[in-house]
């Protein structure tokens, strides 16, 4: 009988036993969380988007007129000097060599050019002997009028003749002019490129005159589309020349950034391949904007910002033309205002909230901000200076639940 009475307590004990620890499995513990203070401090609003520094004023040089280019020298990156460095060479372009069918018109041409000057020079000297004759006429029939032996009728008629006969023979003399013009340029489209001389050497007529391009401003080179010798066109482009001296940044932001954005405004210029940010200032926030298509497919409109350096310029020259970087542009800075860390706040319905927590219980509390920064987001209601609020908030966490601080709970 007592061992029976024995085994009863021992399996209610074991009963008692799992049942408090039932209990105390599903009783609610307070949620491990981290928190943060409410204090006062700075908030700064700022943008950030990708650009590219360019030199300021980039020279490119073309042809001035029509010619064969000669090899280029430089090289991309040499310094060249305003007015000194010679960068190109222009020579005249070289008459085409002929084939035999086409040299044999062309000295047929030749031969109707010297035809045409013999009969030019012939009806020269016929406009010029009827011109002489016509003047004998005329001056025996003044002659005669002076002693009154000839009509004035008659006199008219040799004044009208002399007239008549200088004219023609002024076309006569033009004629020849314009036969023998003809006559040098069918006989120029012979011209060989190289007259070669008795002994099979080349002659020793003067080299064609050269057209030196001398750089119009001091800097470097930045581009030669092609070094080779060409023959060129007015306006082919020849190569590009910028002073480092005078980079800036171009920044395209969106739309909707580049309003908040004013000349003077501070800039950072990073992700340009060092730790340090390079200080710049907003010169320009150009006033059209161009349609871009995002890696998403999603049309933006954008608008260049243009960047000038600040302070020290040592470290800007490290940046060169056309290199990649990243802008990042204070818009706006609140000091001396509460502030809340973004990591606390979240969505509810059209507005923002938090969780306070007072007395380890979290408790839900709808917030007014004013400026919002990367870190920090400025207060303007529903927390003051002290309150204590959770950071990145998990799902556990709801109003009334008992919170405890991470470290804490670890301890």
């Amino acid at each position: 009988m007592r061992k029976s009475w024995i085994k009863w307590l021992l399996a209610l004990l074991v009963l008692v036993g799992l049942a408090a620890w039932l209990a105390w499995a599903i009783a609610p513990r307070p949620v491990a969380v981290e928190l943060t203070t409410i204090a006062r401090g700075t908030v700064k609003v700022e943008v950030v988007d990708e650009g590219k520094a360019r030199y300021r004023d980039v020279y490119a040089m073309t042809a001035p007129a029509r010619g064969h280019l000669q090899r280029i020298e430089l090289e991309v990156g040499d310094k060249v000097e305003a007015g000194e460095t010679v960068v190109a060479r222009i020579v005249p372009v070289t008459p085409e060599l002929l084939d035999i069918r086409s040299r044999q018109e062309q000295e047929a041409k030749v031969r109707a050019a010297e035809a045409a000057v013999a009969a030019a020079e012939a009806e020269e000297e016929r406009a010029r002997a009827l011109a002489e004759n016509a003047k004998r006429d005329f001056d025996r029939q003044e002659r005669l009028a002076l002693r009154g032996a000839a009509s004035e009728s008659a006199f008219d008629i040799a004044q009208r003749e002399m007239r008549a006969t200088e004219a023609a023979l002024a076309a006569a003399i033009a004629a020849v002019s314009v036969r023998e013009a003809e006559l040098t340029a069918s006989r120029t489209l012979l011209d060989e490129v190289y007259e070669p001389a008795a002994n099979g050497s080349a002659t020793d007529d003067p080299p064609p005159a050269v057209l030196a391009l001398r750089a119009p401003v001091s800097g470097v080179v930045l581009r030669i589309p092609e070094k080779s010798s060409r023959p060129v066109a007015p306006g082919d482009a020849i190569l590009d020349i910028g002073d480092p001296n005078r980079l800036e940044v171009v920044a395209d932001f969106l739309s909707q950034d580049a309003v908040r954005i004013a000349p003077g405004y501070a800039a950072s210029i990073i992700d340009w391949g060092m730790p340090d940010p390079l200080p710049g200032s907003v010169r320009l926030v150009e006033p059209v904007a161009e349609t871009e298509v995002s890696a998403l497919g999603i049309e933006e409109q954008r608008a260049n910002v243009l960047i000038d350096p600040a302070g020290e310029l040592a470290a800007w020259k490290r940046l060169g033309h056309g290199y990649e970087v990243r802008a990042r542009i204070t818009v706006d800075e609140r000091q001396d205002v509460l502030v809340v860390p973004v990591g606390a706040l979240f969505r509810r319905d059209t507005g923002w909230a938090v969780y306070r927590v007072e007395d380890g219980t979290a408790h839900l509390a709808d917030v007014t901000l004013g400026a919002l920064g990367a870190d920090v987001a400025e207060i303007r209601g529903g927390l003051a200076e002290g309150d204590l609020v959770v950071l990145f908030p998990s799902n556990e966490v709801d109003e009334g639940v008992e919170v405890v601080e991470a470290r804490d709970a670890d301890e």
